[in-house]
């Protein structure tokens, strides 16, 4: 009894899931914003999910959680600029930041090369949300002169929303884990009351 309802959450779940992505991915927050750099901060990102930052330079300042995920990565964040912090940056200037791009890899030497990035250029394209273990970060900002401000944004580089078709396929899957047990359940039920 408890399965059945446990089956019937999940699909549940999935079938809302998949439908609030699908909603969201052609009408809404998924759908890519592109924002100028000199605009750019909590406020113009608003409540998007996957936004461009046009004009941006990454900055080769870097900083690391230092933690290894599952898969053998580590989490490397530098600050978006507008162009003209870049300067300030490489005289050591203290500097205000209201966004931060981050990446995960497993090469060890991206964390001081300021090239290494998960693409190639300086597009800062990527979805919106802060790394695990934000708090680490905030020591190895300052020996960079660099203060995040209060409301920062974190950017994880390289990363885009699920493709529409998993979108679906949570969708449909849902509604089948949901709905065919029941339908089966119902009809053994109706067969075995016309039976007797």
């Amino acid at each position: 009894m408890i399965l059945r309802y446990l089956v019937l959450f999940g699909g549940i779940v999935m079938m809302i899931t998949g439908c609030n992505n699908l909603v969201s991915q052609n009408f809404g927050t998924h759908r890519l914003r592109t924002i100028d750099v000199e605009d750019a901060d909590a406020q113009a990102i608003g409540e998007a999910d996957y936004v461009e930052v046009a004009g941006a330079m990454i900055g080769s300042a870097s900083v690391t959680t230092g933690k290894v995920d599952y898969w053998g990565k580590t989490t490397i964040c530098r600050p978006i600029l507008k162009p003209r912090e870049q300067g300030g940056l490489v005289k050591g200037t203290s500097l205000k930041v209201a966004l931060i791009g981050c990446f995960k890899t497993e090469n060890p030497a991206c964390f001081s090369d300021p090239a290494c990035l998960p693409y190639t250029g300086q597009q800062v394209i990527g979805l919106v949300g802060a790394p695990g273990e934000v708090e680490i970060l905030a020591p190895q900002w300052r020996k960079h002169s660099i203060e995040p401000t209060a409301d920062v944004t974190y950017i994880q580089l390289g990363e885009k929303p699920m493709a529409w078709h998993w979108n679906l396929l949570f969708f449909v899957g849902g509604i089948l884990l949901a709905f065919i047990p029941e339908a089966i359940r119902h009809n053994r039920k109706a067969t075995n009351k016309f039976n007797t």
